[in-house]
């Protein structure tokens, strides 16, 4: 977060927030947006990027499976302290 506050020009208050979903809504997800051969490298590149992102001490982490952007949305702003409860 230092290197955020530092490229906004001084003290930031920043919230990190890592959205997830399983295995199979980001396959589902993926297969939906990519098409033709390259699909698995999408898939093997997501999973990577997945467990890179999983060992990150991030304390707000927010499902998405199943769930609307506008309930994710408003789960974030609620977690951030953008909104009361």
């Amino acid at each position: 977060m230092d290197g955020l506050s530092r490229a906004l020009g001084g003290d930031v208050d920043a919230t990190a927030v890592l959205l997830t979903a399983d295995d199979a809504t980001v396959d589902n997800r993926l297969r939906r947006r990519e098409f033709g051969p390259a699909i698995e490298a999408h898939l093997a590149r997501s999973r990577r990027a997945a467990d890179e992102l999983d060992a990150l001490d991030v304390a707000i982490r927010i499902a998405t499976d199943g769930r609307t952007p506008t309930d994710i949305a408003r789960q974030l702003l609620t977690a951030a302290q953008w909104l009361d409860g």
